[in-house]
């Protein structure tokens, strides 16, 4: 989900329970796999909702689809960025 976070940053999330609209989400697709959107809007009434990318070039809400909550797995807390990467310890490929 460029530019808000780069592919070689981690982030650290919590399981999905409650979502609302603004919640950056992984989410699971049968096209897509794994993807990192934003919530657009939500149906509570059918347990779905419709993610957004803040970059342009990203894949539309409307190429992905509704997604169930049942398919969102993770809410993004925030990325640990490289500088709180090394001060932590963590090396590339853990």
């Amino acid at each position: 989900m460029t530019p808000l976070y780069n592919p070689k940053e981690y982030l650290l999330c919590k399981r999905a329970s409650k979502i609302k609209i603004g919640d950056i989400v992984i989410a699971n697709t049968k096209t897509y796999g794994k993807i990192v959107k934003m919530v657009k809007e939500i149906d509570y009434k059918n347990r779905t909702c419709w993610l957004q990318g803040i970059n342009p070039n990203s894949i539309s809400s409307k190429e992905i689809g509704e997604i169930a909550f049942k398919d969102i797995e993770w809410i993004v807390i925030f990325p640990i960025r490289n500088k709180l990467k090394r001060e932590l310890g963590i090396k590339r490929g853990r």
